[in-house]
């Protein structure tokens, strides 16, 4: 059994060999998304119906982000500069609602972009949070 990790590294390079995160679109993973979301919902209880259909949308979101990573971590665009702020701005916001239930959601983000962003500069989360 392979760990998150290696699942998630797996996958980008399926994802790249087949050009949907290099070529692919957010909205097109989103449509796959629905229609897997589909298949779960119709999976009435049977396990391994659920078990793949669960596989399958996290196939999907990986897919998506690695689309997304493709834009931001492009360190010479604006994107890329410019989303470590705009989640700032989220949290600011999430936290004057005292929505905490979003606030966590966005920390998670954060955490996921820094791990993201650590890694396209061949650098460990462990390695920054050590060096800090």
């Amino acid at each position: 059994m392979y760990t998150n990790e290696e699942l998630e590294k797996l996958t980008l390079q399926w994802g790249e060999d087949r050009k949907i995160t290099t070529n692919g679109t957010l909205q097109a993973q989103f449509i796959k998304l629905v229609e897997e979301h589909g298949e779960f919902f119709d999976s009435n209880g049977d396990n391994e119906e659920i078990k793949d259909s669960i596989g399958d949308m996290i196939v999907v979101l990986v897919m998506m982000n690695g689309i997304l990573t493709r834009s931001f971590l492009n360190t010479d665009s604006v994107l890329g500069r410019d989303y470590p702020a705009s989640l700032l701005g989220k949290m600011a916001s999430t936290i004057s609602r005292k929505n905490d239930v979003d606030t966590a959601v966005v920390i998670d983000a954060m955490f996921s972009l820094l791990h993201k962003i650590a890694e396209f500069h061949n650098l460990t989360i462990n390695e920054c949070w050590n060096y800090a």
